[in-house]
């Protein structure tokens, strides 16, 4: 989750370049900011991926049979990879329940408030 695929996405790539005999079935992404939404977010990353020497170039490790990717919408720090050839979007039902959201109902601003809130979304 989260820098841990930023972490295993490098040590993918260089086990594969080291020649080592390891091949991974399913490689999970989730909530990953290889490619991130935010302006911010990307700023950050591409700084750390500078200070740590990790992987620049986003694709999938060729030791990796397949590649799910995990991402929401609301999710500032995670993003479609469109490298990744299984992209998940785990915040779809949430639209349906979003537009239904009365602001000015009794439970509609807390939830609004809910539903907009980044931090509970890239921790689900």
């Amino acid at each position: 989750h989260s820098w841990g695929t930023m972490l295993s996405h490098t040590a993918l790539h260089r086990l594969s370049r080291a020649g080592k005999n390891i091949k991974v079935a399913t490689w999970i992404t989730c909530g990953s900011p290889l490619v991130p939404s935010n302006k911010i977010v990307r700023s950050f990353a591409n700084h750390m991926i500078s200070r740590g020497g990790l992987e620049r170039n986003v694709s999938q490790p060729a030791n990796v049979l397949a590649w799910v990717n995990v991402w929401g919408k609301h999710d500032m720090i995670s993003n479609e990879i469109k490298q990744c050839p299984i992209n998940y979007e785990m915040d779809v039902l949430a639209k349906g329940y979003e537009k239904n959201i009365n602001f000015w109902s009794v439970h509609g601003i807390p939830d609004w408030i809910r539903m907009k809130n980044p931090l509970p979304w890239h921790s689900s």
